[in-house]
C-alpha cells in the first residue's frame, strides 16, 4: 500500500514540474536582433553589413493577371573598389523574379558582424524617391545605393506590389522609367537594393507557376 501511494505522490510531483516548465516563456534566439530595441541594435557595433532579400513572393489578392506583370530584382551591395564597373558601382543582379499579375512581396533581412548573420526583425522599409534619382535614364537594373535619396515607408516586412501602387509617382513612374527601389536602413548603414517594377502582361509568357520561397524557387519559369 506504501508503495502505490509513494508511486502515485512521485507521478503527482513530475506532473507538477513538467507543466511548470511548459508554462515559461520561449527564450529569444541569440542570433536575432529587434531594430527597435537600443539593447539588441548596440550589440551589432559599427562594422555590420545589412543585406535585403524576398523571403516569399506570391501572387496578390487583386490578382490583376490580365493586365499587369511584376519583375523584381535583387542586387548585391555596390563593390568598393578603386574603378568598379558600372554593375560593380551600383550593384550587380542576384535573382530576378517575374510574376504575371500583382505580387504580394515579403521581405527578410539580416545584419552580417563578423561572418556572423542576425536576423532582423521590426525592421522598417524605406524607398528611393522618383524625384531623387541622378541618373533617370539609367533606372531599370540599377540602384544608386544612396543612403541620403532614401524615405521612410512602412513599418512592416509586406506589401502588395499592384496597380495602387504604380499609381503613386512618388514612389514609382513607369512612364518616365522609374521603379519602385526599396531598402532598409539601420543607423547610418543602408542595405543593398531590390528593385520592383511592372510591364505590360503581353511581353511576358509563362509555362508555370509556383511560390517563389526561401528554398530558391522562382516565382513563375519563362517560356525557352
Amino acid at each position: 500500500m506504501k508503495k502505490i501511494i509513494l508511486s502515485a505522490f512521485v507521478g503527482i510531483l513530475l506532473t507538477a514540474c513538467g507543466s511548470d516548465n511548459d508554462s515559461k516563456p520561449t527564450p529569444p534566439a541569440a542570433n536575432v536582433i529587434d531594430v527597435r530595441n537600443p539593447a539588441d541594435v548596440q550589440k551589432l557595433g559599427q562594422s555590420y553589413e545589412l543585406l535585403l532579400h524576398i523571403k516569399k513572393a506570391t501572387h496578390a489578392a487583386s490578382g490583376e493577371t490580365d493586365r499587369l506583370a511584376t519583375n523584381a530584382v535583387i542586387f548585391s551591395k555596390p563593390i568598393p573598389t578603386v574603378n568598379p564597373t558600372f554593375a560593380q558601382h551600383h550593384g550587380v543582379p542576384l535573382l530576378n523574379m517575374k510574376m504575371q499579375g500583382a505580387m504580394t512581396v515579403e521581405l527578410a533581412a539580416t545584419a552580417i558582424v563578423n561572418n556572423v548573420e542576425y536576423d532582423l526583425k521590426n525592421f522598417d522599409i524605406f524607398y528611393q524617391p522618383t524625384s531623387t534619382w541622378s541618373e533617370p535614364d539609367l533606372s531599370i537594373y540599377k540602384v544608386e545605393n544612396d543612403i541620403n535619396n532614401v524615405t521612410f515607408w512602412k513599418r512592416g516586412t509586406s506589401f502588395d506590389f499592384n496597380s495602387s501602387l504604380l499609381n503613386d509617382h512618388d514612389k514609382i513612374d513607369m512612364e518616365n522609367g522609374l521603379p519602385l527601389n526599396i531598402y532598409v536602413k539601420l543607423g547610418n548603414k543602408l542595405s543593398n537594393g531590390i528593385q520592383i517594377y511592372g510591364e505590360q502582361p503581353e511581353y511576358m509568357q509563362y509555362k508555370s507557376v509556383r511560390p517563389f520561397n526561401d528554398n530558391g524557387t522562382y516565382a513563375m519559369t519563362l517560356m525557352q
